[in-house]
């Protein structure tokens, strides 16, 4: 009976950490299940105010980029974003998303979820490509 008990307990210990780590491993493409098919645009607003749209094949790379974000719990105390970007929908929903990837920095917050991302170094790599593609126009 004991044996019994303790692969139980085992068992309940295993399976509940085996949760604990996919929660933590979150990213925004899983949680939001946003497709390229489902966006009609792309608008970054930057710090001094300009806007910039993009293109549908930054777009794909924009999204693939944001996709990779893990989620990551917690209060941010930092400066305002380098710019906030506008996902429109096919549907009409719009995603508003707030960018920090300069000097260091490497998330992003959606208005809509708690807590914020974070990107590896290939997605922030893209990020910051494509807005240098875009300021040197």
């Amino acid at each position: 009976m004991k044996k019994i008990f303790m692969v139980f307990i085992f068992l309940v210990i295993l399976l509940t950490g085996c949760q604990n780590q996919d929660a933590a491993n979150m990213t925004w493409g899983n949680k939001h299940s946003i497709s390229i098919e489902d966006i009609s645009g792309v608008d970054f607003q930057m710090g001094d105010g300009t806007v910039i749209t993009l293109p549908q094949e930054e777009m794909v790379r924009y999204l693939n980029a944001i996709s990779s974000g893990i989620s990551d719990k917690g209060q941010l105390d930092i400066r305002p974003a380098d710019y906030a970007a506008e996902l429109t929908l096919k549907n009409g929903e719009k995603r508003e998303l707030s960018v920090w990837i300069s000097d260091g920095s490497n998330l992003f917050t959606d208005h809509e979820d708690t807590g914020h991302y974070i990107l590896d170094e290939k997605a922030k790599a893209t990020m910051m490509e494509i807005l240098n593609e875009k300021e040197e126009r």
